[in-house]
């Protein structure tokens, strides 16, 4: 019998090349397995046991392949505990994919990595195998983690610099204001610093006027009272002597008078008695004492009593009242050349309102501000026509004011002035 050569079929050729790509394709798969630089696992399906692993995981891990073949998820640190990797196999199991995007992995020296965790269900040869998948996101995370402490941190040195720059103007306001403050203190300085040159000024040019004013009535009391030693004087020139001393002795009298009072005044020691005043009758007595003067210089003197005839009393300090009124009555006596001068009271509602009116020469609107001011007269020519201290009205208005009321002057320049003060009064029923 002849051999027989047996040739291979066109199927036998065929299924030998594909043995040649599946050997191929599994050769190829396992190379890229070997290399992945993710980790990979291989499952069972049925039970979850590890059956392969690349080099990687086995890195990421640290245990030897040998150590983790056989054994499930979470004995080798990829969950927590054997109830959560149990939960987590069922739902793959039944939905064919599951994906952990932060999964902390233990170490076998017990560090903890930062996994990104993927598992997919295949079918290799008509056969389930689990594969999954797990990416090393420990330096992201890390990286994640600085990032967002340096947002924190710049958030906070944000918020930092908001207050600082809220505080910055907190203190620029405070500095303006305080730099208003000092220059409002400087102004105030200032001003008090001309008020006092001003003062000064005027207390020399006060104590130079009262030198002059003490000097010419004491000249006249000196030069007449040695006219009176001379022998032979008769009855007329012995009187009219006398009577020129005696009218010099008054006015130096009245000097020294406001001298004192002015400065007990400043020293807060004048004192204020408190009487029943009978109105009308001080009224009446100044009328007496002044007419005489006013008759000496031509000048018409009135009283204007608001109820002459009724008993008018006022509970302040008579003596006061009388030198207001006297201090007011000189000077309308002293600027008046012709007209006249009244003077008087009228009774309000809840004071008593005196006055003192001349037709004589005026103040001056600018002027009529500074007349209460020490040591003032407006007029340095008239002051020394007419004589005077400026002591008057200044006492005048601290007067007043002691006896808790207020003074006030209205004026025309050339056409005359009314002073008017008030004093506390009570009608009694």
């Amino acid at each position: 019998m002849e051999d027989t050569l047996i040739q291979p079929t066109s199927d036998s050729n065929t299924n030998s090349e594909l043995d040649e790509k599946l050997m191929e394709s599994e050769s190829r798969y396992r190379r890229l397995f070997e290399a992945a630089q993710d980790g990979i696992l291989i499952l069972d399906f049925e039970t979850g046991n590890i059956k392969d692993a690349n080099p990687f995981i086995v890195k990421i891990i640290d245990y030897p392949l040998e150590e983790i073949l056989g054994k499930k998820l979470w004995e080798i640190g990829l969950f927590s505990n054997k109830e959560d990797s149990e939960l987590a196999f069922n739902e793959l199991k039944k939905n064919g994919y599951i994906r952990f995007e932060d999964m902390p992995i233990q170490r076998r020296n017990g560090r903890i990595a930062e996994v990104e965790f993927i598992s997919n269900v295949y079918l290799v040869n008509n056969t389930k195998v689990i594969q999954c998948n797990i990416r090393d996101i420990t330096d992201r995370k890390k990286a994640e983690r600085a990032l967002f402490v340096s947002e924190k941190e710049l958030t906070e040195q944000n918020a930092s610099y908001r207050n600082l720059n809220k505080e910055y103007a907190n203190l620029n306001k405070e500095l303006n204001n305080s730099i208003n403050r000092i220059q409002h203190i400087n102004n105030v300085l200032i001003v008090a610093k001309n008020k006092a040159e001003e003062s000064d000024h005027l207390k020399s040019a006060f104590l130079a006027n009262m030198s002059h004013e003490i000097r010419t009535p004491m000249n006249s009391i000196l030069g007449f009272s040695e006219l009176l030693l001379e022998p032979g004087l008769s009855k007329n020139e012995l009187e009219k002597y006398t009577q020129i001393i005696q009218a010099n002795s008054q006015q130096l009298l009245l000097i020294i008078s406001d001298i004192i009072d002015i400065s007990k005044i400043q020293a807060g020691q004048f004192s204020i008695k408190s009487e029943i005043v009978d109105v009308n009758l001080l009224m009446n007595e100044l009328l007496n004492t002044y007419r005489i003067m006013s008759r000496s210089k031509k000048v018409e003197l009135h009283l204007l009593a608001d109820t002459p005839n009724m008993l008018v009393e006022l509970q302040t300090d008579r003596d006061r009242i009388r030198q207001i009124l006297g201090n007011l009555l000189n000077n309308a006596i002293k600027f008046t050349k012709k007209g006249k001068i009244e003077f008087g009271y009228e009774l309000k509602e809840k004071f008593i309102e005196f006055f003192v009116s001349d037709t004589g020469i005026g103040i001056e609107p600018e002027n009529q501000s500074l007349i209460f001011d020490g040591f003032r007269q407006v007029d340095a020519l008239l002051k020394k026509l007419n004589g005077g201290n400026g002591l008057g009205l200044t006492i005048s208005k601290a007067l007043v004011e002691m006896l808790g009321g207020t003074i006030h002057v209205n004026s025309k320049f050339g056409k005359g002035s009314k002073f008017v003060f008030t004093i506390p009064y009570t009608k009694k029923i």
